[in-house]
């Protein structure tokens, strides 16, 4: 992969996708596709591109604090969940192949679509939540990061639901406080994944060149066009996101 078009692509894919991801989540349905089309095996293409995504999310999350829009009381627990998922499904995505997922969470994407059409205030104002609801929101949250440390595609967009149905938070804040609990996510899973050997470092290295920059071109806009404008995003991409693992 040393011509000048498949490091361009490589580059493309990384902004594209940290510019959607770090807003909605589901930039992985982008990115990873490109890599296998440019001949990288399926797991080193996830290993690689969740390795890539600290750039991204670093980058975003300089840009939102900045702001004002994590929420700092959520992050330490959703940090720890994160890297403990991370571990378990890193360790299944070495042992076995990840599209086993794909027409489940096909389906569960399908199946939210309807919710988040009736739910029209769902991201767009934060919500008082009770105690039960917020403790079935971290153990889905737990849940849905192991499957994302083996399947990770797609798997951001479920994230971005659980926060905002279960925790109460905005989608802008969603996205903004999943940023370091990914940081934590990527580089637990990274180094288990460099450690077997399943990251590419030379297209990492240009797929995180591309995310720095589209990471916080995404932030950015979030923060400058709110809630609506990035919730009508959100939309499209669980519609995307659905139609693209169920075509597959």
């Amino acid at each position: 992969m040393d011509d000048p078009f498949s490091i361009f692509a490589v580059f493309l894919a990384g902004l594209c996708s940290s510019f959607f991801g770090t807003m909605i989540g589901g930039g992985s349905l982008l990115s990873i596709p490109v890599l296998i089309l440019l001949g990288v095996p399926p797991q080193v293409a996830i290993a690689t591109d969740r390795f890539a995504g600290l750039a991204a999310a670093t980058a975003a999350l300089h840009r939102y604090s900045g702001a004002g829009k994590v929420v700092w009381r959520h992050v330490p627990l959703l940090c720890l969940l994160s890297v403990i998922g991370a571990l378990i499904g890193s360790t299944l995505l070495i042992r076995v192949e990840p599209e086993i997922l794909q027409p489940a969470i096909a389906f569960l994407l399908v199946a939210l679509l309807p919710v988040l059409f009736l739910k029209r205030d769902l991201g767009v104002a934060a919500r008082e939540v009770t105690q039960r609801q917020l403790i079935l929101g971290f153990v889905l949250y737990l849940f849905v990061q192991i499957l994302s440390g083996f399947f990770h595609a797609g798997m951001g967009v479920i994230i971005f639901f659980i926060l905002m149905a279960f925790v109460g938070l905005t989608i802008v804040e969603v996205a903004a406080t999943q940023m370091l609990p990914f940081i934590a996510l990527a580089t637990a899973s990274s180094i288990l994944f460099a450690w077997n050997g399943l990251i590419d470092f030379r297209v990492g290295l240009v797929l995180m060149a591309g995310g720095a920059f589209g990471g916080h071109l995404g932030a950015r806009f979030a923060v400058r066009y709110g809630e609506r404008w990035v919730r009508r995003l959100f939309s499209a991409m669980v519609l995307a996101s659905a139609a693209v693992l169920a075509l597959r």
